[in-house]
């Protein structure tokens, strides 16, 4: 692995983001606040139209854009799709495979990792990077709950659980076209 050979605190957040919700944005936001530069990797970047991934990396990357384009623009967030890596689960090479795919798009190698859970990926990294846990049940929502209020036509439970720049009806309509197309 490449060493991390600047004094930039550099965190990752590690999610799908099918889609971006108010409780991913709870974590993004306290890891803003907390280092320089905010890597997140979106997983499962080869997926879309399917029913656990019904969005594409580039509907996802319009999401972020939408929602923090100006820690975006300020460099201070980058956005990377990782395509999943076709091993078993508790494989220990996950966090190097991350890392790596970070790695080419970047020229970052993250030295903390923000985590909605304690228990999120603890195998990955081997204690090669330092955790920081913010308490995702703090606002206990999904992506599959997103996705269920959008394909039971509940725009009101829609737009009070995601980002504000992406609770317009017309938001929810592009989402609901989209996901009416997963198989």
């Amino acid at each position: 692995m490449k060493k991390v050979t600047n004094d930039f605190q550099i965190g990752l957040f590690v999610g799908r983001f099918q889609p971006l919700t108010i409780g991913h944005c709870f974590v993004i936001d306290e890891a803003l606040k907390n280092c320089d530069i905010l890597i997140i990797a979106i997983g499962s970047r080869q997926e879309s139209r399917t029913i656990k991934n019904p969005f594409s990396i580039e509907t996802r990357l319009e999401i972020f854009n939408s929602v923090y384009y100006k820690e975006i623009k300020d460099k201070k967030m980058i956005c990377v799709g990782v395509p999943d890596r076709k091993v078993p689960k508790d494989d220990l090479g996950r966090g190097e495979y991350l890392f790596d795919c970070i790695y080419k798009k970047t020229n970052l190698i993250p030295n903390f990792i923000f985590e909605g859970s304690e228990i999120a990926r603890n195998y990955w990294f081997d204690n090669k990077i330092k955790r920081v846990t913010v308490n995702r049940f703090k606002i206990p929502i999904s992506g599959t709950d997103i996705r269920n209020y959008i394909r039971n036509d509940d725009y009101e439970n829609y737009k009070d659980n995601v980002p504000r720049a992406i609770g317009s009806i017309d938001w929810f309509n592009k989402l609901k076209l989209i996901l009416s197309e997963a198989k």
